[in-house]
């Protein structure tokens, strides 16, 4: 009877001869656990930033309702009252409710403006995007992966 070969790979890498199967599997299983770990902080700090964006647009829309709450009760009433002394009370309270539908329109469409200038999250999905790629061909790939946060 022949006796089996037994082939060794010198090196200290992660894929050196004295690594189990099993050692190589735990090894990848913590790897993609830090990778997601990694992902998961990128997520949040971007979106603790997209939040630092947001935060003055959402206390300027709270104030002004606040003050157009306030102004269209009292004001609205002046000014229909006072309206109407020269046409007929019903078109004095007509023409200022049409006013304020105006000026409703016009600030829907200034906050829809602000929002738009906050962007997504782009190096969250950049990475995402490079982690499938690599998790499609991980050995072909050089794509690397970090985080900076800032």
């Amino acid at each position: 009877m022949s006796e089996p070969r037994v082939t060794t790979v010198s090196g200290s890498g992660p894929l050196a001869g004295d690594q189990s199967i099993g050692a190589l599997v735990n090894s990848a299983i913590g790897d993609l656990k830090n990778l997601v770990k990694m992902e998961k902080e990128l997520a949040v700090a971007e979106a603790k930033q997209a939040g630092r964006k947001i935060a003055p647009a959402i206390a300027g829309f709270a104030i002004a309702g606040l003050a157009g709450v306030l102004f269209v009760l009292i004001g609205s009433m002046a000014l229909a009252i006072t309206i109407g002394d020269q046409l007929t009370l019903g078109w004095g309270f007509t023409i200022v409710a049409g006013a304020w539908l105006l000026l409703a329109a016009f600030g829907a469409l200034l906050g829809r403006s602000l929002m738009k200038k906050v962007s997504a999250p782009e190096r969250t999905i950049r990475t995402v995007k490079d982690t499938a790629e690599w998790a499609k061909h991980p050995i072909g790939s050089s794509t690397t992966a970090s985080i900076d946060i800032r």
